[in-house]
């Protein structure tokens, strides 16, 4: 639906076996991706982006 770029940065997380859960680039297109297709607001598109990297990290 959208034309445009993104800019996202996160901070990776230590997991209980002090490893560290990192996505690849190509992930983190494909969820910007996906949460374009939909006609929304820029607000919910940026939360819900937001939402999927966190549940692809396993973060809180």
């Amino acid at each position: 639906m959208y034309d445009g770029s993104a800019i996202i940065g996160y901070i990776p997380i230590k997991n209980e076996d002090d490893t560290y859960k990192v996505l690849g680039l190509s992930k983190i297109y494909r969820i910007v991706d996906l949460c374009a297709k939909r006609l929304q607001l820029q607000e919910k598109l940026a939360s819900d982006i937001a939402e999927c990297i966190s549940l692809a990290t396993g973060s809180t």
